[in-house]
């Protein structure tokens, strides 16, 4: 075995270590990214169900409260000016403070 066969299998290893060495990285970012990109798509789907249903519960919530008012004024059985009136202030405040309209 000469010098320059030394040398060529000198090289060939190093090419081949390095050469292994970047796919086994590029492997494992490549998994590392699709577990960060699973997670994140988990992640949001998970909140936005949360803020959807904290969404509707709050708005059935209220729109309970909104007939037990409606109920204690007797506006259905009793219809005054000052009982409507004092529904409708109501109503434009619980429809403020909840950002959505509603209708009776």
């Amino acid at each position: 075995m000469g010098i320059k066969e030394k040398k060529s299998a000198k090289k060939v290893r190093s090419v081949y270590k390095s050469t292994l060495f970047k796919r086994y990285l590029i492997i494992m970012v490549a998994i590392i990214m699709i577990c960060l990109f699973s997670l994140g798509t988990s992640m949001l789907l998970l909140v936005t169900n949360y803020w959807w249903n904290e969404k509707f519960d709050m708005l059935q919530d209220n729109s309970k409260s909104l007939v037990t008012l409606a109920a204690e004024k007797n506006i259905f059985t009793n219809p005054s000016s000052k009982s409507l009136k004092d529904v409708g202030e109501n109503l434009v405040l619980i429809s403020k403070a909840t950002q959505s309209d509603f209708f009776i």
